[in-house]
């Protein structure tokens, strides 16, 4: 099977991601994948849950609850003057004026190697929402870092793309 990923050779080196939007929507039967082009070898996700702590009767009795779970994905893209990923991304509109209110699914693939067949690490998240962080100038390439808010399920073992082979390093 030929990979859907795209080429990243000459700039990427050992271990690295992919981060595709998916539409319509994670598991539909025809589901589609657009791959961001210029994303930097790192990405981070957290799940930082907010907890409470009761205490009943002093320090006898400690209830513990899981009140709220924000999580949040944090990557580095390099962006290009036409700015192809933060459209896809919905970060800015065709005219390039900022929007910030798209919430899409996303997949992450995690390699090893570029010479692996399939992602060490598969991920999907439903109804991300980006808000961009922070600009370095003058680096080369320019690097932006953007914060994903995760409004929707998240996918520890997402199902396969259609057309997929999921069998293909076996």
């Amino acid at each position: 099977m030929e990979k859907p990923y795209p080429d990243t050779e000459d700039r990427i080196t050992g271990a690295f991601v992919y981060l595709a939007k998916s539409e319509p929507e994670i598991g539909d039967a025809d589901e589609s994948a657009t791959f961001l082009e210029r994303l930097a070898g790192d990405l981070s996700i957290s799940y930082d849950p907010e907890v409470a702590e009761f205490l009943f009767n002093g320090e006898r009795s400690v209830v513990t609850s899981e009140m709220h779970q924000n999580p949040i994905i944090e990557l580095t893209i390099y962006p290009d003057s036409a700015n192809v990923d933060l459209e896809t991304m919905g970060l800015i509109s065709d005219d390039g004026t900022g929007d910030f209110n798209f919430e899409d699914d996303y997949r992450l693939f995690a390699f090893q190697n570029l010479e692996d067949d399939l992602p060490a690490i598969e991920r999907a998240f439903g109804q991300v929402r980006w808000q961009l962080n922070e600009e370095e100038f003058p680096n080369d390439p320019a690097e932006m870092t953007i914060e994903g808010y995760i409004h929707g399920d998240v996918y520890l073992d997402p199902p396969a793309l259609p057309g997929e082979d999921t069998d293909a390093g076996a």
